[in-house]
């Protein structure tokens, strides 16, 4: 009896003790976001934002975007700034399937923010670092975040699509089943 008093006691103390610690520690910065719009995106569907389709092995049936030398914008959409997320970091979030003929520099999935005719801000998602063959779809998984500086007066356009700069004719670049979400992104303290 008297080593199970002494047990339950000693538990009784490590919990406290452990309570204690724990609620004394620093509050920790944590992300919180808002989703603005997810849109999802398939070369299968011809009235979809304007990009081209090539009819053919597509990831998800039988039309995918593609990019080339003379052809370099591919599967994407915009997004329109509004009041509401003036000063605040916003992160776009892609799901999306990418091939390409050869693992080469040159194409990506860019980011590009339009204030008027002039490009304020070009962030780019470098889609062949993580490619593993040609001519084979590799899902990429990845996000860029547009800084609170830049997101400074209502009316600026986000613009996210495939893009190939590349010269060389032999080179192309394929997207298809995009799936895009826009959020607001706040740095907080854990409650």
């Amino acid at each position: 009896m008297k080593k199970i008093s002494f047990v339950l006691g000693l538990v009784s103390v490590v919990f406290a003790c452990n309570l204690v610690f724990t609620s004394c520690s620093e509050p920790m910065e944590v992300e919180k976001y808002t989703i603005l719009e997810k849109r999802v995106y398939s070369a299968e569907d011809s009235m979809i934002d304007q990009y081209s389709r090539i009819k053919g092995d597509g990831h998800g049936g039988s039309y995918f975007s593609r990019t080339d030398s003379t052809n370099q914008y591919g599967i994407g959409t915009f997004f329109t700034i509004n009041d509401t997320m003036l000063n605040k970091d916003i992160r776009i979030n892609i799901d999306a399937w990418f091939r390409a003929n050869k693992i080469a520099p040159g194409y990506v999935f860019a980011i590009a923010l339009h204030d008027g005719d002039k490009v304020a801000l070009w962030q780019e998602i470098d889609v062949k670092k993580q490619m593993k063959a040609e001519n084979a779809w590799t899902n990429v998984v990845d996000s860029i975040t547009i800084p609170a500086a830049s997101i400074n007066k209502p009316g600026l356009i986000l613009k996210a699509f495939a893009y190939n700069a590349n010269t060389d004719k032999s080179i192309v670049f394929d997207g298809d089943d995009l799936q895009i979400t826009f959020k607001n992104v706040q740095k907080v303290l854990e409650e």
